[in-house]
């Protein structure tokens, strides 16, 4: 346990594990889909695999290479990743790395969404009937967040009732919904709470959310009895609303690098609505979309259907996490330098954000700072910039120089202490600097996203203490946390 140095004559302890921390979920798709198609279908010749389906693309040498995107779309976050990869000698794959995107809208709004948009007005409507008087507002007082004289068991209850009873109720549309095959509108799914919730423990938050809807006047009312219908139509409109300009900014990537390939992949991938509006957009030809749950990988693949198909589309990146541990050197007719994959940082624009989640042109604070700086191994890189405060604001990043595209929340610029702002001369103007950076280093791409404020003078110019101003860490927009974890829900 590395406490100490082993007795005398015992063995030595085992090497600790190495961590391999080089590629995301859609990098890790795309090892699953090269090894099957190079290895397995054309029996270890990817060299002919890219003349196939690949063209010859100038810097990448005189053969064909191939270009592929990938759209990971999780719980929690939608990343793209584009690679161009060439066989120069004939099994040895080069990947070179296009570009990468990552933003932090995906399925968990979706499923937000189907549980506000569904199946809430649905329970509002079945404790109208038991007599509630005013039901809209007894679902706002249980899952519309802390208030004043909330206990924090009542807190607690409220994330259970969330956790326990309408996230799997939300998830059973949603895997209803992933089942159809053809083009219908209507209705998919009509079942009883009691049969969604069937075998799980939710005895304690059900019990709360019952006598909840007594006190506010329901008569014999049992949320089990409540029914659930759920149309198609009303999923995909769900759907496009969450995911669609997301989708719709990958795509148009994927068409501006001019790819071969398109993998689909994540749970959500599944939905029928996501491939339809990638297919609307059309980034790459329609036969070369491929959605990795209906991927025929073989019998190699270890989470694979009776059909030798792609059961799970989430699988695909710990299946290619796995091939990018044995993938240089360990694989028989399969040789990839996946060494040289690597996490880059996408923080290229830093500035403040709008309540909208915008970064304005006028508002970027730094505008790609690594571009003109020395990589050479052991220069440090020495980045700063001032700004006025006033009030507290996030700073946030985009990749690119373009005020509509999807920015991401980084830190928040606050006060200290409140109470000390009206003996501060505003604005303050703050200069906050990037931790030094050697390009060669291990951390360097974390240390791109790394900040602190290193002097804050008033407006008259006047040197201030730096701790009277916080620069913290959020990548939430609300400080009480993600609506998984508090329970808290907007009511329709």
């Amino acid at each position: 346990m590395g406490w100490g140095n082993p007795a005398p004559g015992a063995a030595s302890p085992p090497a600790e594990p190495r961590v391999i921390a080089n590629l995301d979920e859609a990098t890790a798709t795309q090892l699953v889909f090269l090894y099957t198609e190079a290895s397995q279908r054309l029996r270890g010749d990817p060299a002919s695999f890219f003349a196939l389906t690949g063209r010859v693309r100038e810097g990448h040498g005189k053969a064909p290479s191939l270009r592929v995107a990938s759209i990971d779309i999780g719980g929690g976050t939608t990343d793209l990743m584009i690679c161009t990869y060439s066989a120069e000698h004939g099994q040895e794959i080069e990947p070179h790395q296009n570009f990468r995107e990552g933003f932090r809208i995906a399925g968990d709004e979706v499923l937000q969404e189907v549980i506000q948009s569904i199946v809430l007005p649905q329970i509002e409507e079945n404790l109208r009937q038991a007599g509630a008087r005013d039901p809209k507002a007894l679902l706002r007082e249980v899952l519309g967040g802390d208030r004043g004289a909330q206990s924090e068991l009542e807190r607690h209850l409220r994330r259970q009732f969330v956790t326990q009873i309408l996230e799997p109720s939300g998830l059973a549309i949603l895997h209803g919904y992933e089942k159809i095959s053809d083009r219908a509108t209507g209705p998919f799914l009509h079942e009883s709470m009691a049969t969604i919730l069937a075998g799980r423990d939710i005895a304690a938050p059900l019990r709360y959310f019952e006598q909840q809807a007594g006190r506010a006047g329901a008569v014999g009312f049992q949320l089990l009895n409540a029914e659930i219908t759920a149309t198609a139509g009303s999923v995909d409109a769900i759907v496009q609303a969450a995911l669609g300009q997301v989708i719709a900014d990958l795509c148009e990537v994927v068409y501006a690098y001019d790819c071969d390939w398109l993998l689909l992949s994540g749970r959500p991938s599944r939905l029928r609505a996501i491939f339809d509006m990638v297919l609307a957009k059309m980034p790459v030809p329609p036969h070369r979309i491929v959605g990795m749950h209906r991927y025929r990988a073989g019998s190699w693949y270890p989470f694979r259907d009776s059909a030798g198909r792609v059961d799970d589309p989430k699988t695909t990146a710990a299946v290619g996490a796995m091939l990018c541990a044995v993938a240089e050197g360990r694989l028989e007719g399969f040789l990839m330098r996946t060494s040289r994959l690597s996490m880059r940082s996408t923080a290229k624009y830093l500035g403040r954000m709008e309540i909208s989640g915008q970064i304005l042109k006028q508002n970027v604070l730094l505008n790609d700072p690594d571009k003109e700086l020395p990589k050479t191994p052991g220069a440090q890189q020495d980045v700063k910039f001032t700004m006025e405060f006033r009030a507290p604001v996030f700073l946030g990043f985009r990749q690119l120089d373009l005020e509509r595209w999807t920015a991401s929340r980084l830190y928040i610029l606050e006060y200290a202490n409140p109470d000390n702002v009206p003996r501060l001369k505003l604005p303050l103007r703050l200069s906050i600097q990037r931790a030094e950076i050697d390009p060669e280093s291990a951390d360097a791409e974390e240390l791109r996203e790394d900040f602190s404020i290193d002097e804050i003078l008033d407006a008259e110019g006047d040197p201030q203490h730096r701790g009277i101003v916080r620069l913290r860490l959020q990548t939430e927009r609300s400080e009480a946390g993600y609506w998984r974890d508090t329970g808290a829900l907007s009511v329709p």
